[in-house]
């Protein structure tokens, strides 16, 4: 028999409503098709599903040759949707109604300053959409599935994070698949024969699945140093693979749950577990490491993972398809192949953003979108509100006269260039002078309390003279 280098990946999927192995046979597709071609043409997929339990577990694997080199894979999929699924279909809610949780996030997030204005906003403007959905509901039922779907999606995460007993429940899912490893190696060389070196194990994780592969690799070594009979695979943990990651998020706003130094009186690793981490800017999910403090030698992941990539870049247009573009990106796929797992040889590429992906570009662009979406709302409600008060004119004997004596603002179309600038100057400058201030002023300290005072005097100011300027 011809003698195997044996590689596990296991992938561990993230929220939503998740079938058990689409997620690993997904993964499987997209990671022979990133492979050199030379590399491509010798993969036979010799067991498609795993089956099985931790005892008799029969791996999904497949095989290949790599130059002179010949390689088993075998792949494993940490499902652990049907945790929540249960917990679901007993008590019919998440355990915190979803519009208390996420207030409650909220608050957590007011010590976080002006770096976490964005997400108070995210979060506050997702309350009211939840809110208009539900009450959307009564007139069209598929606004209350759209409410549903979306509670689903945050339940996932509630469930993990504020549940004790719920969190250990998904750990030992995961801890019980890698916990397998072992027997799939048993398995493949049973049927291959000796394995050429020692068996490698990667985890590719996606989402919450990150958070949930993350908190489990470090239980799991604080485990095995007080009980060395425990998890004996860990040392064969050589890589860690997150994709679209709320790591970051989750250890600063739950950072007395998720405590990041619980192995600070352990010994380290000799061999370090290499770490790519791939965020997207527009994924509102996916961030870097920071809160996790990898460099610091003290904590928890200084201790248990080297960080070889963790930068953000702009490959996918779409905001919400953002989340989910890393499954199917070759870039990625080649960087695992090549950079983690060593086929296809050496790669020097970085996983960088697309041509249109520039910050300074997509932040000018954001810029002049905003601009162009706001002033087209705002010239497209008054011509509008013109022509209905000018129609109603006679009926309500001249109470609109002082609209039509604006300044451009004549009840009949403006016949001249000089008059839509004149109507942009009167609407449009004031509002782009108070904007501006809120900019300027979240730039320095944030916004304070006297400042968004002045901006409302200048707004009434600004209403009022338009009113009286007939």
């Amino acid at each position: 028999m011809s003698i195997y280098a044996l590689h596990h990946i296991v992938v561990v999927h993230g929220i939503g409503d998740q079938k058990r192995n689409e997620t690993m046979i997904s993964f499987l597709n997209e990671f022979v098709r990133s492979m050199p071609p030379k590399v491509r043409e010798t993969v036979e997929v010799q067991n498609l599903v795993s089956e099985g339990d931790s005892v008799d577990r029969r791996p999904a694997f497949l095989t290949l040759e790599d130059g002179e080199r010949r390689l088993a894979i075998a792949f494993s999929e940490v499902y652990w949707q049907d945790i929540a699924n249960e917990y679901l279909d007993k008590e019919k809610q998440p355990p915190i109604p979803i519009f208390a949780w996420a207030h409650s996030i909220n608050t957590r997030l007011q010590k976080g300053g002006k770096d976490f204005s964005l997400w108070r906003d995210a979060i506050a403007n997702l309350e009211t959409l939840l809110g208009l959905l539900k009450r959307a509901a009564a007139l069209y039922k598929k606004s209350g599935l759209l409410a549903q779907i979306l509670e689903r999606f945050l339940g996932d995460v509630q469930m993990y994070v504020e549940s004790q007993a719920l969190r250990m429940r998904v750990n030992a899912r995961f801890l019980e698949v890698l916990g397998s490893h072992p027997t799939v190696v048993g398995q493949l060389t049973s049927r291959l024969g000796k394995a050429d070196g020692e068996p490698s194990i990667y985890v590719v994780a996606h989402s919450e699945g990150t958070v949930v592969s993350y908190n489990s690799l470090v239980q799991a070594h604080y485990e095995a140093a007080l009980d060395p009979s425990k998890h004996k695979w860990i040392g064969n943990v050589r890589g860690l693979v997150t994709l679209g990651s709320p790591l970051d998020k989750h250890y600063f706003i739950w950072h007395n749950r998720f405590r990041t130094d619980v192995l600070a009186k352990q010994h380290p690793r000799d061999e370090k577990i290499r770490w790519f981490n791939y965020f997207d800017r527009s994924d509102p999910v996916g961030y870097g490491l920071k809160n996790l403090r990898p460099a610091e030698p003290d904590s928890d992941a200084a201790k248990l993972f080297k960080v070889e990539f963790d930068a953000g870049f702009a490959r996918y247009p779409i905001p919400g398809a953002a989340h989910v573009g890393y499954w199917t990106d070759p870039e990625i796929h080649r960087d695992i192949l090549q950079k983690l797992i060593g086929i296809g040889g050496r790669r020097k590429q970085l996983v960088t953003s697309k041509w249109w992906g520039q910050q300074w570009l997509m932040r000018t662009g954001d810029y002049v979108l905003y601009g162009v979406v706001r002033s087209i709302t705002v010239f497209a409600l008054l011509f509008y509100l013109v022509r209905v008060l000018s129609f109603l004119q006679p009926k309500l004997a001249g109470a609109v006269d002082w609209m039509c004596n604006l300044p451009g603002f004549a009840c009949a179309k403006p016949s001249t260039t000089l008059d839509w600038l004149k109507m942009a100057a009167v609407v449009a400058a004031p509002l782009l002078v108070l904007k501006a201030w809120t900019w300027i002023e979240e730039l320095g300290e944030g916004i304070s309390a006297s400042g968004a005072i002045a901006r409302r005097l200048l707004l009434g100011v600004w209403l009022v003279l338009i009113s009286l300027n007939a």
